[in-house]
Order: C-alpha cells, then structure tokens, then sequence
C-alpha cells in the first residue's frame, strides 16, 4: 500500500514542473518585447516626436522693423541726429556722432531774430520748447547758399516739426520753396483762422518783406 502511494504522486509533480516552464517561457518571451537588448543604444527622439516648438526662420532684410516718414520721395536723402540748439523759429544746430551741422527748416519762414522783428523771440522759444534736444529725423530737399542743410524735420513719433510751427502761428509757408506742400497751407489757413501766434496782429510782415526792408548789419 505504502508503494502505491507514491506512484500516485508522480504524476501531480511532473504536471507542476510542466506548468512552471510553459509559464517561465512565455514569461521570458514577453520580456523581450519590453526591455531593450544590452547592444541596442536609446534612440534619440526625432524632430517630430520633440515636445519643443521649432523657432520660425528669421529673414533679417523682411523682419527689420522699418521706419515710415512721410515723404513723396522714396529716394530722398535722410539724416538722423540730435537737435542740440534752436537757434530761430526756423533753423537749428545738428549733432551726429561728433559732428554739428547747421539745418534750415524746408517750406517755412520765421520771423527774423538777428534784425529783431516781432514775435521772433516767440517763435524761437516755441521751437526750442518743440524739439530742442530731442532726436530728430531729417528728410532731406536741398542744401542752400551758406551750406545748410534744408529739409522737413520729424520726431520720434513722426510728427513734423515744420508743419507744427506753422500750425502753432509762429511761422509762414514758405509757397516759393514749397509750393507743392498742401499741408503746410491748411496749417496756416488754421493758425489764421484761429489767430494763433503771430497772427493776433492783424497784419503781421513775412519774414521775406522783413529782410529786404531791414537787412542785417555787417559785423565787424
């Protein structure tokens, strides 16, 4: 009976070792799925599986911010500066860099300080309060006798110096250099209109009237 009995064992022992391989395969089978080989190196994500955003190509020539004045010359020359002294309603002294040039405000005539005519302190005091020591843009038209340069003035917020003389009653159009420029006269008619400025005289002498009745003294 004792005999019997352990034959009978057998059986169950062999089937548990049979289960314990087919589940220790299958175990290892799967594993080779999961878990990378020793030789085999990570791969780097590609650009597509990368989290982070690819910055946008940059042309520096279209993406350079650019500056608009007003100006119906694409060609015309442009200076910038500093306006480092006002010296009249119409002309000033500008700094670039190290160097100082004399600048005569285009298509605007102001009343004449070195032979004293009226309100040419007024004028003089409204430009220095304007765009003294401020950067300014020039858009150039021309040079004149004595060197200076001529031109439209404007701020860093594009307004015209020029125009905002004439609008403010201390300067005329000047019509014989500037005759094209219909915003200068609409700035005038308005100062006129009005009576801003010089122009609470009720018949105020251009400046051009001005110089040939009281020309200057020669200095000695």
């Amino acid at each position: 009976p004792r005999m019997n009995r352990r034959r009978s064992k057998q059986p169950k022992s062999l089937a548990a070792l049979l289960l314990t391989a087919i589940l220790g395969l299958i175990a290892a089978y799967f594993q080779g799925f999961t878990k990378p080989s020793s030789d085999e190196k990570p791969k780097r994500p590609s650009p597509v599986e990368s989290t982070k955003p690819t910055p946008p190509s940059v042309d520096p020539k279209r993406d350079r911010p650019t500056e608009s004045i007003p100006t119906d010359d694409a060609s015309a020359e442009v200076i910038k500066g500093f306006a480092s002294h006002v010296k009249d309603g119409d002309s000033f002294v500008l700094q670039t860099g190290n160097e100082e040039k004399d600048v005569r405000l285009w298509g605007i005539d102001a009343p004449e300080g070195n032979t004293r005519q009226p309100y040419a302190g007024e004028a003089r005091d409204f430009a220095r309060q304007l765009y003294q020591r401020k950067n300014v843009t020039i858009v150039v038209h021309d040079r004149d006798q004595y060197g200076r340069i001529v031109g439209e003035v404007f701020l860093a917020d594009r307004t015209s110096v020029n125009e905002q003389i004439i609008d403010a009653g201390w300067a005329w159009h000047f019509r014989r250099h500037a005759a094209e420029k219909t915003s200068f006269a609409d700035a005038q008619a308005r100062a006129q209109q009005a009576e801003r400025g010089l122009w609470k005289d009720s018949d105020p002498i251009p400046p051009w009237e001005w110089r040939r009745d009281h020309p200057p003294r020669p200095k000695n």
